[in-house]
């Protein structure tokens, strides 16, 4: 038990120092830069749309963690003078998508807001 308590506790160490306080800072840092600085650290955006005077640019990641399953234990009872195993605990194999759109307002090739939504819309905020 104390092998599986030091493998599950450091990713979660390691995983807390991103937040969505430090990805707002991130985004909050592009405010003013010009549209091509933008397209250069952040590559092409996925979608582009425009609507009056604004121009909005989509960028999104997205990536699958996999996590594997954890096997049971065995325990074994007897019944009517027999001996039975039963699998007890273990969990299932699963993958986790994690994803972030975010959006950035554009007017006259300058940017003036964002936006973003997601499970994955973090950073670390000393980082930025």
């Amino acid at each position: 038990m104390k092998h599986f308590l030091t493998i599950t506790l450091v990713p979660v160490f390691i995983a807390g120092c991103a937040t969505t306080e430090g990805y707002i800072k991130l985004v909050e840092s592009w405010e003013g830069s010009s549209e091509v600085h933008l397209i250069r650290h952040w590559g092409t955006p996925e979608k582009i749309y425009e609507s009056g005077e604004s121009k909005f640019l989509e960028f999104i990641s997205s990536r699958n963690v996999y996590f594997p399953g954890t096997s049971p234990f065995y325990t074994r009872r007897v019944y009517r003078n027999r001996i039975h195993t039963f699998p007890v605990g273990g969990t299932p194999a699963r993958t986790v998508i994690y994803r972030c759109q975010t959006t950035f307002e554009i007017i006259n090739e300058t940017v003036v807001g964002y936006n973003f939504k997601g499970n994955d819309c973090r950073a670390d905020p000393d980082k930025n």
